[in-house]
């Protein structure tokens, strides 16, 4: 499982999340060594053997959330390169447009409020009530502080997220953003390359078990519909935002046609694995940047 692949961290738009990138060389390593060990197949396939009972056995399959720009921009030469296959799940709502994910815009406030360094009456009780460390004197640098914040957010309720969103922009002066997702058309070229086949990941990455079902369901059918609409294939697999999902959610992509669903719960697949209940191995430049390391992250249940 991959997010973003990124040229250098420190120069992107928005904070990096440490668990939300590898760098290019990373990722290059990465296909190298996995065309070795293994035979590399498109998502489709693994769920299909599943469903037939045929083996999966040294089989791997690479699939990246979100539809992030540099999927298209930095991911996409290297499977075309190395010639491996990938699956993208796509939040359709956020496609073609500048919309920004709410932990990227929370860091990206955050961290001009951190760069400040001058609390004000409106900001200081909201920082220090989102992070205790910052009272506690327990120096922390800012990258940790945001992973911090976005962590315990993650925990609220979406009206309350979106409240807390609106106070913190009130704190700033708006500004223009950078496009971070792909657009329509770089999807398009993906898929008729062959090598790239996309999936359902929502339609404005709702977390599914944070809201109603009836919303879920609209989530859940908007966005195959959409992406069907835009590419022209069927779409079958799904990623569940976050990893969240309930039994009654299994029962909507099921009630939609959707074929095998992927969690961001750790493991492997075999020919017993729930279909829509997939692990994966999740992929991040701190604990994968060199081959021993990404060979003990796919090895070592703890690592």
């Amino acid at each position: 499982m991959y997010h973003r692949i990124v040229h250098s961290p420190g120069e992107d738009a928005v904070p990096l999340q440490p668990g939300m990138y590898v760098t290019d060389e990373t990722f290059e390593r990465h296909l190298a060594f996995l065309k070795k060990k293994y035979s590399i197949i498109p998502f489709h396939e693994m769920v299909h053997r599943i469903n037939q009972g045929r083996t999966t056995g040294e089989c791997c399959s690479i699939t990246f959330d979100d539809g992030w720009r540099d999927t298209y921009d930095t991911a996409f030469p290297l499977l075309k390169r190395h010639q491996v296959p990938a699956s993208v799940f796509l939040a359709s709502g956020y496609i073609g447009t500048d919309k920004w994910f709410w932990p990227e815009e929370l860091a990206w406030c955050l961290e001009k409020l951190l760069k400040q360094d001058a609390w004000n009456a409106e900001t200081d009780g909201f920082i220090k009530s989102l992070m205790p460390e910052m009272n506690s004197g327990n120096k922390k640098n800012h990258t940790d502080l945001i992973d911090i914040a976005i962590e315990k957010v993650k925990k609220y309720r979406p009206e309350r997220r979106e409240a807390l969103l609106a106070a913190i922009r009130e704190a700033l002066p708006s500004g223009s953003r950078v496009r971070l997702m792909m657009s329509w058309s770089e999807a398009a070229e993906m898929q008729k390359s062959g090598l790239v086949s996309f999936g359902a990941h929502t339609v404005n990455h709702i977390y599914l078990d944070q809201v109603g079902q009836d919303t879920a369901r609209l989530e859940i059918s908007s966005s195959k519909k959409v992406i069907e609409d835009h590419l022209g294939v069927p779409v079958t697999l799904f990623a569940y935002p976050n990893g969240n999902y309930t039994p009654q959610t299994i029962g909507m992509l099921e009630q939609n046609g959707f074929l095998g669903a992927v969690t961001t719960r750790r493991g492997y697949v075999d020919g017993n694995t729930p279909l829509m209940e997939m692990p994966r191995i999740a992929m991040h430049d701190d604990v994968s940047k060199t081959i021993p390391l990404f060979f003990s992250r796919l090895l070592l249940s703890l690592f």
